[in-house]
């Protein structure tokens, strides 16, 4: 993974709803209905999307055509914006991400989605986020059994000191400012340190080589 993606395009479908989660202006979500109303009595599930960016850059709108999609096929979408460095540690990014999980939920009968059935999916640092709020049950607590699965696109950091170790040039630029030259706080950040608690059970990780 990199923090290649700032580039990327945004959604030609409007946004139906913006919530806030925090104070800071970069604490917020946008929500795209789906495009049928659902039948009498059901409600949609809904898709959740983590940008990436190196944890330092990208935000809320780098959706591509991922809204159209699942408006399409009858989901709800949402987009999370959370903070990133060098104000916010990946820490706060990670609590950042299970705040946003945890509104989106509180406020589901408003918006119209189900609650119980979310797809997290996160892409490059983010996947990196959603992995580890998928893993960490202390980030989501009593929402984690919300998230039926989990899907992470060409992401980064899964295991902090093995991937620094690994990519030298990418630890300087990307990771040492992200995860800092502690070990325990790399491992802490690792999501594969998690793994083997109460995991969202359902995964699919995609990766890219160049």
């Amino acid at each position: 993974g990199s923090d290649g993606d700032d580039a990327a395009p945004r959604s030609t479908v409007p946004v139906t709803a913006t919530i806030r989660y925090g104070s800071d202006r970069q604490q917020s979500v946008d929500v795209y209905a789906p495009a049928a109303t659902p039948a009498a009595g059901t409600r949609p599930p809904l898709a959740i999307f983590v940008h990436g960016g190196g944890w330092r850059r990208g935000d809320k709108a780098m959706v591509a055509s991922k809204p159209e999609w699942f408006r399409d096929h009858g989901w709800a979408f949402a987009s999370i914006d959370y903070r990133l460095l060098p104000d916010a540690p990946v820490e706060d990014q990670a609590r950042d991400v299970a705040a946003a999980i945890h509104a989106l939920r509180a406020q589901a009968a408003r918006l119209g989605f189900d609650p119980d059935r979310i797809l997290l999916i996160g892409h490059s640092a983010g996947a990196h986020l959603a992995a580890l709020v998928s893993t960490e049950e202390d980030l989501l607590g009593a929402d984690l059994p919300a998230i039926r699965s989990t899907i992470l696109l060409d992401g980064a950091g899964y295991d902090v000191p093995v991937q620094m170790r690994a990519s030298p040039m990418l630890s300087r630029m990307i990771y040492q400012p992200a995860f800092g030259d502690d070990p325990a706080r790399q491992r802490a950040l690792s999501p594969i340190t998690h793994v083997g608690g109460r995991d969202v059970r359902d995964w699919l990780i995609v990766y890219s080589t160049q």
